[in-house]
């Protein structure tokens, strides 16, 4: 009963200090902030550009294909072939695309006298799937007129009555219809064209063990300051090592105690009011470890002035060693 009722004045002397107070007040602000934050995952649009060196008809249909229809990506067209190709080594653009003066006539007649150009930013991994929706735009676009003119070659000579231009009037009225029938297998598609990654920013990540360690950790080594102060002045001259190393004890507990009961709230709050026994086990431990680390700095520095020198160095040494733990776990 007398130890408790010592502990009890210790914890009431140690709230008396304003940095106490301070760490005391702020932690459960914090996470609550934290808390009530909205969860916002990384993401990022995945963006293709094209130029089109003699823009014509066909090529206003690709164009109106790429940037209005839900291809699954972003599709911007450039004024000039330079500064796709520099949006594409800078990383600005996944992937771009050239096509040349002319490729609508080799489109139509399968000459393969002109080629698409392909350019793709280094280390991209979405090429190869955004160029099938520049597929599905050249389908769109030349489909129609190249089926034409390949019929026309093939029967037109044969078969009376039947030229290119019949041809070519039926197969366009007919082709939208019979592309778009639920009679031909198609593919659609619900992407957003936006990257969105798996792992959450806040508060899903957020570090809260390590700043409820880091917290109950400072307070445990006001108490020792108490301690060492109290030690200096003589205060504990009469007693006998053992009672020393009581009131040693008593006053590193007097730290932690309120910072643990702060900050078991603290992670209810955070957590879930589900997670009790995991939450007060946590705080259990954390405590147990900081009063050990406690005892062991008190060991290590016997001067009262030597303690408080080194002090703002533990602590910004076990912020700094406590991320880095953090990162390396990412």
């Amino acid at each position: 009963m007398k130890n408790f009722r010592q502990t009890c004045l210790l914890i009431k002397r140690i709230m008396c200090k304003p940095v106490m107070l301070i760490i005391l007040i702020l932690i459960p602000l914090f996470l609550s902030i934290v808390h009530f934050l909205p969860e916002r995952r990384q993401s990022t649009d995945i963006v293709s550009g094209f130029y089109i060196e003699t823009p014509d008809s066909y090529s206003a249909t690709f164009a109106k294909y790429l940037t209005g229809t839900s291809t699954g990506f972003v599709f911007r067209q450039y004024n000039s072939k330079e500064e796709l190709t520099d949006d594409v080594s800078a990383g600005r653009l996944d992937s771009g695309y050239v096509l040349p003066s002319g490729i609508s006539e080799s489109m139509i007649k399968r000459d393969n006298s002109r080629s698409i150009s392909v350019f793709v930013s280094p280390g991209t991994s979405f090429q190869e799937i955004s160029s099938e929706a520049v597929y599905a735009a050249l389908l769109k676009t030349y489909a129609a007129d190249m089926s034409a003119l390949m019929l026309a070659e093939t029967y037109a000579t044969d078969t009376p009555g039947i030229s290119y231009d019949y041809i070519h009037e039926y197969i366009s009225e007919h082709f939208d219809i019979y592309i778009t029938d639920n009679d031909v297998f198609t593919i659609s598609s619900t992407l957003s064209g936006r990257y969105i990654s798996s792992e959450a920013i806040i508060p899903g990540t957020f570090p809260v063990n390590i700043l409820i360690f880091i917290t109950i950790f400072v307070c445990g080594l006001l108490g020792l300051q108490n301690y060492m102060k109290d030690l200096n002045d003589g205060i504990y001259s009469i007693l006998p090592p053992k009672g020393r190393a009581s009131f040693c004890a008593k006053n590193i507990a007097a730290g932690i105690i309120p910072a643990a009961i702060i900050n078991i709230f603290s992670m209810l709050l955070y957590s879930g009011y589900d997670k009790v026994p995991e939450v007060i086990l946590f705080i259990v431990s954390s405590s147990a470890a900081a009063f050990i680390m406690c005892i062991l700095f008190r060991i290590a520095f016997r001067s009262y002035k030597i303690y408080m020198t080194a002090m703002p160095f533990i602590i910004i040494c076990t912020v700094l060693l406590s991320l880095l733990y953090w990162l390396s776990l990412k």
